[in-house]
């Protein structure tokens, strides 16, 4: 899969309307550290935009969520996100935003400072410039403490 940059909202002069999301049309992937995808769409329909929960040609924004990489339990990207990046490799009008410069440019700074990114040992290992093995040691000798294990994450 090809990086894809997010694109970021943090200007001030993009935080102007009170309806920011107006005209756009917006998708969640990925498990998102702030909220449910229900109460994010919710949240897109009060600030002008329109929630869909899947992927098609209309879809303008794609929030990925930071609880979680966008992957499938296989550990394949999830198919939002194959389909967002064929649509950017075909030249669509298609942003690329993190959970917490969605929240920013909605104005909800207090929940974006909330966020608590997890880290799996090869996120770490990418991070740090480290080796993977180098970082599952540290957890062994206990230099660093799992918050939380998922299946053998």
């Amino acid at each position: 899969m090809p990086v894809i940059v997010t694109e970021s909202v943090s200007q001030p002069s993009q935080v102007t309307s009170s309806l920011p999301l107006q005209g756009e049309c917006v998708t969640f992937t990925g498990r998102l550290a702030s909220m449910n995808h229900r109460d994010a769409a919710a949240l897109v329909e009060t600030y002008g935009g329109r929630a869909v929960s899947s992927m098609s040609k209309s879809v303008t924004m794609v929030v990925i969520g930071e609880e979680g990489w966008p992957l499938e339990e296989d550990g394949q990207p999830s198919q939002k996100m194959v389909a967002a990046t064929a649509q950017i490799t075909e030249g669509a009008d298609l942003t690329l935003v993190a959970e917490s410069d969605w929240l920013h440019l909605i104005g909800l700074n207090e929940r974006r400072d909330e966020i608590k990114r997890s880290y799996t040992p090869a996120m770490l290992s990418r991070l740090l410039d480290l080796p993977v093995g180098m970082i599952r040691r540290w957890s062994r000798i206990g230099l660093i403490r799992p918050v939380r294990r998922v299946c053998r994450l």
